[in-house]
């Protein structure tokens, strides 16, 4: 239970942060030049994964922004070619027709 207070408070925190830093800079030199050696695979690994989401990103980018742009003009063409009877609405387009005459008869 007193292992969980000692973490548990900001100093001891800071007193197991210091303890660990204190532990890797007191090594002699031989013995963090393992510790770089041994830390180097991971390094790599994050530098690649890096590599690879940036590629990822720009190969989607490649991919969908010419298909946007193509489709954006042709629906804007086929929206001129359709002609007058149509206009763009919030829920999408709506046609207009001739309004219909209706007769009715109201009775009270």
């Amino acid at each position: 239970m007193t292992r969980f207070s000692y973490y548990a408070s900001p100093e001891g925190f800071r007193t197991v942060r210091s303890d660990l830093f204190t532990s890797v800079t007191g090594l002699p030199a031989w013995g963090r030049m393992i510790v770089m050696i041994l830390a180097l695979p991971g390094i790599a690994l994050i530098g690649l994964s890096l590599v690879a989401l940036a590629a990822s990103i720009a190969t989607l980018l490649l991919l969908t922004v010419p298909a946007y742009v193509l489709l954006r003009r042709l629906a804007a063409w086929l929206g001129s070619v359709r002609g007058a009877n149509q206009e763009q609405g919030k829920g999408g387009s709506v046609v207009h027709r001739p309004a219909r005459r209706v007769e009715a008869t109201v009775i009270d």
